[in-house]
């Protein structure tokens, strides 16, 4: 279980190489609990923004990583810890 991704948001897409390095990090924080997390969550969302313009990814596609990366827990996820 993580803490700040969520295991719920399942990615069922390509994802572009160069963004695998984000997560990696961003998986490495949220194991160590590292407050970093916050800066390579905002590098995934504008990342993922510019292969949007790209036509690489598409809106909802940016919109599941941010919703899995972000960070933040829903009041439902949140009464399930």
């Amino acid at each position: 279980m993580h803490r700040w991704i969520n295991d719920k948001v399942k990615i069922d897409f390509e994802i572009p190489k160069s963004l695998y390095n984000v997560i990696d990090e961003l998986e490495r924080c949220d194991r160590e609990e590292d407050y970093g997390y916050w800066d390579w969550a905002d590098a995934l969302d504008v990342g993922a923004k510019e292969y949007v313009r790209q036509g690489k990814l598409t809106e909802n596609q940016w919109a599941t990583l941010c919703r899995k990366y972000d960070g933040v827990i829903d009041n439902d996820e949140r009464n399930n810890l």
